[in-house]
């Protein structure tokens, strides 16, 4: 896991220090802070090859070497930063007169600036103006039966699953739901060690589900039943980690905290199926959409994932200092399901 800071102005190395400490669960092992001519840079992280990419190029990047990307660098004497194309993974900046304060999270530029914004998926900032480089589109229908289409799509999510896959050694988030057993089911024949999480209040249909999928899926599964006073206890954290107070998006959290907290204690990755609801039309309330609104629909709770699943994903595992996989949201995966055909 990884996090980053900085300001636009050289030798704010005590600054910069003091943006980090509000992160350092999302790193834990590795800091390293450097000031140039133009600006003071910082990340943590657990990821060497990131620490020798900032000292050697002097990029900083919060990356899963996949499509999860906020990064700082210089360029012609100007301090760009940059997030991915959806908000995998987070991004904040302010001001304080003209010059740039950025980092992972909204804590660590508390202190510093009071105006605090969120660059959005698919932007740069640069020389203090705002840039988008990619927006979802509708796409032209493609014209495949069926079985082709569903041959396509099994290899597009075949690939970002696989890839992701260390030391044949997985953990996942596992719901019993549709989303989180397909990502589990392409990763199985290729992990020896192979973990599942769930969390859930007592009877909770999400956890016999899940067990069931992981009996199937012969894995090492760890199940944590969440009383009502343990939610309140958390409540707290949730919400410092969360850096919302959004009332759904706070409710939806609080179990997955609890995974994410047991998935800590045997992997530092773990693969979730967060995005196949909002590219394939998971959710219920879609059903009573005409056909031909559909697609704007999609793009629309698409646009959205950076402040709602996605942002309840990053902060539920890097809480604990977990990196999450989403490849549901792989380029390639996003793109193909934007050209299915709402029927």
């Amino acid at each position: 896991m990884t996090a980053i800071a900085g300001i636009d102005k050289p030798d704010k190395i005590d600054s910069v220090n003091k943006m980090l400490e509000k992160l350092f669960h999302r790193g834990k092992n590795l800091k390293e802070i450097f000031s140039t001519d133009k600006s003071t840079l910082g990340i943590i992280t657990d990821d060497e090859k990131l620490i020798e990419k900032f000292k050697s190029e002097k990029i900083i990047k919060d990356s899963d070497g996949f499509d999860r990307l906020a990064e700082a660098k210089e360029l012609e004497n100007l301090l760009v930063i940059k997030r991915d194309k959806l908000g995998i993974a987070p991004l904040y900046y302010g001001f304080i007169d003209d010059t740039l304060y950025f980092a992972s999270g909204v804590k660590a530029l508390i202190g510093f600036t009071k105006n605090i914004l969120e660059l959005k998926p698919g932007c740069n900032l640069i020389n203090n103006q705002i840039q988008q480089y990619y927006s979802l589109e509708k796409k032209d229908k493609i014209k495949d039966d069926l079985n082709s289409i569903a041959a396509i799509l099994f290899n597009l999510l075949k690939t970002p699953v696989e890839k992701r896959i260390q030391n044949n050694e997985a953990g996942f988030w596992l719901s019993g739901g549709l989303d989180s057993s397909v990502i589990a089911s392409l990763a199985r024949q290729n992990v020896k060690k192979f973990f599942t999480f769930s969390a859930g209040i007592k009877n909770a249909p999400d956890l016999k589900y899940a067990r069931d999928m992981a009996d199937y899926l012969n894995s090492e599964h760890h199940e944590v039943v969440v009383l009502f006073e343990d939610m309140l206890k958390v409540l707290p954290e949730v919400i410092y980690h969360l850096e919302s107070f959004d009332a759904l998006l706070v409710r939806s959290s609080i179990t997955n905290f609890f995974a994410g907290k047991e998935s800590s204690n045997y992997v530092d990755k773990v693969f979730s199926g967060e995005g196949g609801d909002e590219l394939f039309a998971g959710y219920e309330y879609l059903e009573s959409i005409p056909k031909e609104n559909l697609d704007d629909e999609l793009i629309d709770i698409n646009n959205r994932l950076h402040n709602t699943a996605l942002q309840r994903v990053d902060r539920c595992s890097s809480a604990f200092g977990v990196l999450a996989y989403v490849p549901f949201l792989d380029s390639e995966v996003v793109e193909f399901a934007l050209k299915i055909p709402a029927q």
